[in-house]
């Protein structure tokens, strides 16, 4: 019976000792060294000194045409990759000093705002804007979204 036993456990550490033996043999090195993440890309905080507005961001969206649209509890800011500039259209007052609380680029690339005086999109250069008079619920907007194609901004009572 002793015999029986030692067996397998012999066989066994003879297979271990081959497949370790085989390996280092084969020349196969260790695996390379994980680059760092920083190495590939660069870091830069924006400060108040390189222009970046003094309000806290509350949403952030990147439209196709690579600008960066960031909101606050103030405004609307678009930032280009060097310098921010605040939004407040002509034909859009209501942006101009409103919380800009939600953004949703759609699949037609367009811009949907949702803020505390309405709901604004931006397609090809061209801003329209519906407020509180134009069917949208009472309060403040809790999210945005978009489901086959169509664009929906929640409310604490209903969607629109």
């Amino acid at each position: 019976i002793v015999l029986m036993l030692t067996f397998p456990v012999r066989f066994a550490t003879a297979l271990i000792a081959i497949f370790l033996l085989v390996a280092v043999a084969s020349g196969r090195a260790a695996p390379p060294a994980i680059e760092p993440v920083t190495s590939r890309y660069q870091l830069r905080v924006w400060t108040v000194e390189d222009g970046f507005p003094h309000v806290a961001p509350t949403c952030i969206a990147e439209t196709p045409d690579g600008y960066l649209w960031i909101g606050s509890f103030s405004n609307l800011m678009r930032f280009d990759g060097v310098r921010f500039e605040i939004v407040a259209p002509p034909e859009v007052p209501a942006l101009a000093d409103c919380m800009v609380l939600h953004m949703l680029v759609a699949g037609d690339g367009a811009l949907w705002v949702a803020t505390s005086r309405g709901v604004g999109r931006l397609r090809e250069g061209t801003w329209t804007w519906w407020a509180g008079d134009q069917d949208l619920p009472a309060g403040l907007p809790q999210s945005i979204g978009e489901w086959q194609g169509k664009v929906f901004v929640t409310y604490d009572t209903r969607a629109w």
